[in-house]
């Protein structure tokens, strides 16, 4: 039997690529951080960029706004824009074939599929594009449109460029902000601080939430699975076509 469409998986030369360009860009960051004293601190500007936006992002909401502040006093807005987007883009790259492999197991489904999740299903399959490109640019939980896009297939290329199109402006609008305020390490650090503890607060209250209430029934897989009309609209014939690729000619 055929593996359902919304749960393609990734082509086996994916993760080998992955790793590969990982290794390649660790080698680099060392070396130029060896031989060019001055890129140290543009390099761990990158690597924290990765790791604000990787597969513990759910986990870390507001923790790289404080890193952009911080960094906008000291670089030009313009050039830590394009290295945020570019570094956090590409690491959305690993997180959509990664969330793909996650969310074949239960438990981590039913903590992906939240609230946030569920609101953002319908405008996603009427607009998906757009809905990342929103979701990215403005406060909402951009990782939701990020378990939507692997969960249902969605355009690899289209979803990463609407992830690039909305943090290029998005980054440059808080670097050239931390240029402007000229915060203080410490004020930075609690406000990172805090985004941290509001975090944990929040994960904790939803495990007692969720452990005081009954098990979730498979009504909740149509939180985020598409109904009956938009999979038609997706393909038509009932072929494995993903979301936003074009039609057949």
């Amino acid at each position: 039997m055929s593996e359902p469409v919304f749960f393609t998986p990734a082509e086996p030369g994916v993760w080998r690529r992955i790793a590969q360009v990982s290794a390649t860009a660790a080698l680099l960051a060392g070396l130029l951080m060896a031989l060019v004293p001055g890129t140290v601190s543009p390099v761990m500007f990158a690597l924290l960029t990765l790791w604000c936006h990787g597969p513990l992002s759910p986990l870390l909401p507001a923790t790289y706004e404080p890193v952009l502040l911080g960094y906008g006093r000291v670089y030009p807005p313009v050039f830590l824009a394009v290295l945020g987007a570019v570094a956090s883009t590409a690491v959305e790259f690993a997180n959509y074939h990664l969330y793909q492999k996650l969310l074949r197991i239960e438990s981590v489904d039913r903590l992906l599929r939240r609230q946030e999740t569920g609101r953002l299903a319908a405008p996603f399959y009427r607009q998906p594009f757009l809905t990342v490109w929103l979701c990215v640019l403005t406060p909402l939980p951009d990782w939701a449109t990020r378990v939507l896009a692997s969960h249902s297939g969605y355009s690899v290329r289209r979803y990463l460029s609407a992830v690039l199109l909305a943090r290029l402006p998005r980054f440059w609008l808080l670097a050239a902000l931390g240029f402007q305020l000229e915060l203080r390490a410490g004020t930075l650090v609690w406000m990172a601080a805090a985004s941290i503890v509001v975090t944990l607060f929040g994960v904790v209250r939803r495990h007692i939430v969720s452990a005081r209430s009954t098990p979730a029934s498979p009504v909740a897989a149509l939180l985020v699975m598409p109904t009956a009309a938009q999979r038609r609209r997706i393909d038509p014939s009932g072929a494995s076509a993903r979301v936003g690729d074009p039609p057949p000619a």
